[in-house]
């Protein structure tokens, strides 16, 4: 199962972009990472999982790993993340991980999107 897979940390967001990869059995079965350095004392997460591996637990993972690794870097920094408004597996995944819908912005890769703000922890 894709959920029983290990972290591979290798993230410095302070000195650049960074990924964060889970293994399982030597095989990627989703990444994640820093979308460009920290702006305006923000950073944006980005995450995902391969399509074998959805609905495991895995991007919820890969997201909260983010998070901590963020806060462990810079415990000042809001942290940001991007969806689709129709992308309910990702608003799930950000919820699920102390985050909080801002509303609609443009995105110019994406068009419109919900942007998201990590707010709180939530206890596993």
């Amino acid at each position: 199962m894709c959920i029983q897979a290990f972290i591979k940390r290798q993230v410095t967001i302070n000195h650049g972009s960074g990924i964060l990869q889970l293994l399982m059995v030597k095989k990627i079965v989703g990444a994640g990472g820093y979308k460009g350095k920290p702006k305006e004392g923000k950073v944006e997460i980005a995450y995902g999982t391969f399509k074998k591996c959805e609905g495991q637990g895995v991007g919820t993972e890969i997201c909260r790993q983010l998070v901590l690794l963020s806060l462990q870097t810079d415990p000042g920094i809001r942290i940001t993340a991007r969806t689709l408004q129709d992308g309910h597996a990702s608003i799930a995944i950000l919820k699920k991980n102390g985050f909080e819908c801002l509303g609609i912005v443009y995105d110019k890769e994406d068009g419109n999107v919900l942007e998201w703000e990590f707010k709180s922890i939530v206890p596993t």
